[in-house]
């Protein structure tokens, strides 16, 4: 098994949980399942899960996706403390991911990196 963090803004608030918060709000009980069904994979296979097809998906870097249709889950590996971070969730419209999401991964990913070295 491999050790998950998720993502906290400079807020405080967990990106993904609210996500999953609004979900359930609306009743999407399927999608929140087979999220978490992906990130139990992650969890327990790490790398392995690029073996499971179409499960997840290297966007740039260190930066990948989780495939859980409708949504899209990004994280990475963050060396530092030896975890996958899960970043953010969204719900992916269009065939093309979109640039705006990549770059605020990778604005989180930056920011949780700066924690970690400042010991947050």
């Amino acid at each position: 098994m491999y050790i998950l963090d998720y993502y906290i803004d400079s807020k405080g608030k967990c990106i993904y949980d609210e996500y999953i918060k609004d979900l359930m709000k609306n009743g999407c009980i399927n999608e929140i399942e087979k999220i978490e069904h992906y990130i139990y994979l992650l969890k327990d296979k790490g790398e392995g899960i690029f073996y499971f097809k179409d499960h997840a998906k290297r966007i740039v870097y260190d930066l990948c996706e989780l495939r859980p249709f409708p949504n899209r889950v990004f994280y990475y590996y963050c060396r530092f403390n030896s975890k996958y971070v899960i970043l953010h969730v969204f719900k992916k419209k269009t065939n093309k991911t979109p640039n705006d999401e990549i770059d605020r991964a990778i604005n989180e990913i930056n920011e949780y990196e700066r924690m970690i070295k400042n010991g947050k």
